[in-house]
Order: structure tokens, then C-alpha cells, then sequence
């Protein structure tokens, strides 16, 4: 098989004059980066875990130094691992998480992130986050965009709205409204040579000027959607000279940032939260399951009942994929509870819990979505793998009928 160096001095002669120009006496050891092997990185949700958790699991994991919350994976598998599926960790190459690091804002911010999907620098934005921030993640693409909501519902995201819109759309509702906005713009991806061979082929001068006309197309709206004072990350992953990230110098893929701050005098009223109690059946239904129901906002739209740590409204009339919580369905006289609810309970908030271990065959019944013979009492019980929540099942008295979403269930 040819050497990624080899391909390009061979087929991309722009390629090589402009990275010459740029790296000067660099330049064999930037273009010989692209052949090396890089090991996949994980990010772990801190809200559930943290590096001593990782040092009494089974997992194959080597800390990145430096950097507290992500770990180079020595296994291939860990993709299938369940631990991924409870929303513990999201795989996320090392250079592409540092954009937020470098982002100081503080926990009840409004926050924005533009390019977002499939959501995880939102996940990294939402670490940052207390319950009163308020984090409005963005993507132009609806079917991309699902893959965010399923993440941050694996990761127990609450204060999230999840939007499908072009940026200019966004004007309509967020004038001057956020104080941090993120871009990850698209872009012709020379800093993915190494790992997907597909934009090695696709490159060409004409495709970066298409790529900066539409990269500034997205970036003109930042300044009017920013609150004054207010901070913007700008990030993609081209090659350039004021990197953070350069392949040849870290043992991480190429990418570049840059932080833009908006002057202004304008000062910020300090926010006035709204909130309420929620519906009769959706307390009964607390109340079966031993579990005390969060002060904040409960709103129902169709029959699904969502919530919020306060009344966030400025999104009315935009395309929502996700508003808040979903907490979930009543429907012919019932509440059904929802994936995403069940994610976020801890297992000292809640009496009727069943605790397995990850080892424990009735574990992995419940992630293959079978029913499983475990005598409980009647109703609703929330399933716990190592202590951490998984889903919910209802009991008949007998056996646990399984009640896993289905599209998260694992061959």
C-alpha cells in the first residue's frame, strides 16, 4: 500500500507547493505525519466518571497526558463496549476537543454551537454547563442532527435545544442573545488525509475556495447573534500557520482554531427564571417509582412532556429536533417514560432501582433488549449496570418486560 506522502507529492502538486510555502524547513516532517498511526481517543462524560473510575475498570485505556479527560484507546472494540452505551465516555479525536478547552465561560452562560452535529463538542460544551446555562446546538442537516440528540441523551444532557436551521435563520429569534458561539465550519479537510482516504482523493484548490466562500457564508452572522463582550470559537481542520494542533508536533490529527471576542459596553440583565409544577400524572408516576421530581419547567407539547431548569421559549418557530429533557408519553391514560429520562437518574435518587453488574448475564439480556426472569414487585423499575442508570423495565411480578430503547439495543 502507497504511503499517504507518497500519493500526495505524486497527484496533489498544489498541495505540496502551498504546505512547502508554509512549513519551510518543516515540511518532511509535517507531510510525513500523515503516515503515522494514530490511536483513537475517548472523552469521558465527568459528570458520571472520572480517571479513577477508568483505573478499577476492565478497560483498555492509556491517559493523554495533560489532558484529564481523555484517554488513547488500545482497544478496538471499545465502540461496543456497554459503557458506551450508557453515555460514560464519547469517542472523540484529541485535536477536535481542544477548541472548547481553550473556550472560558462561565456555567450559566448561553451558548451556541453552530456546526454541531453529530454533537460532540456539544456534549464537551454541555461539561461546562450548570442546570441554568442554556445550550443551543445547531446543524443545518436534520438527519445529522439526530445523532446529537441520541448523544446527549446517552450523555444526560438536560439544558440542550437541538436545532436544524441555517445560520441566518437564527438571526430571527438570537439577536445579540449568546454570550459563547462555537463554529466547527466545514471545510476541505486536510488535517483528515491520515485517517479517511476519501478527502485525500476529493482535494483540490477549487474545493478549498469553496470551502472559505461557504466558511465565511456561515461566519457572518456570528457578530449579530453574539452578546457585546461576548466570545466566538471559530475552528475547522485545515492546515494552517497559527495552528494549535499540528500533526507533526502532537500525536493528533491537524486542526486549527482561532478565538474572536466582541467589544461592546453593553451590559447583561441578570436572567429572571421561570418555572412550575408539573402535571398530576407525571407526579403519580414519581411517586410509584420512589423518585422525587426536579424543581424547574415542565412543558408538554403533543402529548410528550419535556423539561428545563427554566422556560427557554426564543426558539419558537425554528425547526426543533429537541427542546430540553424528554421526560415522555402520556398516552391512553398512562405516562410512559422516556430513554432519556431514565439517563439521567442517579442511583441514590430513586427506590425502585435493580442493580446489576456489567459481568452479570441479566446485563446483557437487558442491552440485547430480552426479557429477563427477575421476580419484582409490579410497575415501572430503573435498571443499573455497575451503578450507573441503563433504562427501564416494567415488572409483571414474574419477569422484566424489557423497555430499552429500541434503537439503542445491541446485536
Amino acid at each position: 500500500m502507497a504511503k499517504i506522502r507518497d500519493v500526495i507529492e505524486d497527484k496533489m502538486p498544489d498541495f505540496v507547493r502551498e504546505a512547502k510555502d508554509l512549513f519551510e524547513e518543516d515540511y518532511d516532517d509535517f507531510i510525513n505525519s500523515y503516515d503515522k498511526i494514530y490511536k483513537r481517543t475517548i472523552r469521558l462524560n465527568t459528570a458520571k466518571i472520572d480517571r479513577e473510575f477508568v483505573a478499577q475498570s476492565d478497560l483498555s485505556l492509556s491517559p493523554v497526558p495533560g489532558v484529564e479527560d481523555m484517554f488513547y484507546v488500545e482497544d478496538e472494540l471499545l465502540s461496543k463496549h456497554p459503557y458506551h452505551h450508557m453515555g460514560l465516555f464519547y469517542f472523540q479525536e484529541l485535536s477536535a476537543s481542544m477548541p472548547v478547552r481553550f473556550l472560558d465561560f462561565a456555567p450559566d452562560a448561553t451558548v451556541l454551537d453552530m456546526c454541531a452535529a453529530p454533537g460532540g463538542k456539544t456534549l464537551q460544551l454541555a461539561s461546562k454547563l450548570s442546570p441554568e446555562g442554556e445550550l443551543y446546538s445547531n446543524d443545518i442537516s436534520v438527519s445529522r442532527q439526530r445523532a446529537t440528540v441520541k448523544n446527549i441523551e446517552r450523555f444526560a444532557v438536560e439544558n440542550a435545544v437541538v436545532l436544524s436551521e441555517a445560520p441566518e435563520k437564527l438571526l430571527e429569534n438570537f439577536s445579540e442573545y449568546f454570550d459563547v458561539i462555537l463554529v466547527d465550519a466545514p471545510c476541505s479537510g486536510e488535517g483528515m488525509f491520515a485517517k479517511d482516504s476519501s478527502v485525500l482523493k476529493s482535494w483540490s484548490l477549487d474545493n478549498v475556495k469553496k470551502f472559505s466562500s461557504l466558511q465565511f457564508e456561515i461566519g457572518v452572522p456570528i457578530n449579530d447573534l453574539g452578546f457585546d463582550n461576548g466570545l466566538g470559537r471559530y475552528s475547522d481542520e485545515v492546515i494552517s500557520a497559527s495552528n494549535r494542533v499540528l500533526p507533526h508536533r502532537y500525536q493528533a490529527l491537524g486542526h486549527y482554531f482561532i478565538l474572536l471576542e466582541k467589544k461592546g459596553s453593553q451590559e447583561k440583565e441578570n436572567p429572571r427564571y421561570e418555572n412550575n409544577s408539573p402535571p398530576d400524572y407525571f407526579v403519580n408516576f414519581c411517586d410509584d417509582l420512589g423518585y422525587e421530581y426536579k424543581d424547574g419547567y415542565y412543558f408538554e407539547i403533543s402529548s410528550k412532556l419535556y423539561y428545563t431548569h427554566h422556560k427557554i421559549d426564543r426558539h419558537k418557530g425554528l425547526r426543533v429536533l429537541r427542546s430540553g429533557l424528554l421526560l415522555g408519553e402520556f398516552s391512553k391514560g398512562r405516562f410512559v417514560p422516556s430513554q432519556a429520562f431514565a439517563m439521567t437518574i442517579k442511583k441514590d435518587e430513586i427506590s425502585k432501582a435493580i442493580h446489576y453488574q456489567i459481568s452479570d448475564d441479566n446485563a446483557f439480556k437487558y442491552f440485547r433488549g430480552e426479557t429477563i426472569n427477575d421476580k419484582r414487585d409490579k410497575g415501572y423499575h430503573l435498571i443499573f449496570v455497575d451503578d450507573y442508570p441503563c433504562g427501564f423495565v416494567v415488572s409483571d411480578g414474574n419477569k422484566l418486560k424489557n423497555k430499552y430503547k429500541r434503537d439503542w439495543i445491541q446485536g
